[in-house]
């Protein structure tokens, strides 16, 4: 039964957290330093070098 399994609540309740989470940040929008890639901002070699491992 799903009222004796633990791990399945814990799971639902954690995908809802998630889910709320998601869905405030799309209402409010992205932040920009996760909607831009901050590591290739600056086109050198060694940021290129760190991207690409």
């Amino acid at each position: 039964k799903f009222g004796d399994n633990i791990s399945a609540q814990a799971w639902c309740i954690i995908r809802c957290i998630y889910f709320a989470y998601s869905s405030k940040q799309i209402r409010l929008g992205c932040p920009k330093r996760i909607s831009v890639n901050f590591p290739m901002k600056s086109f050198d070699y060694v940021n290129q070098k760190l991207y690409e491992m």
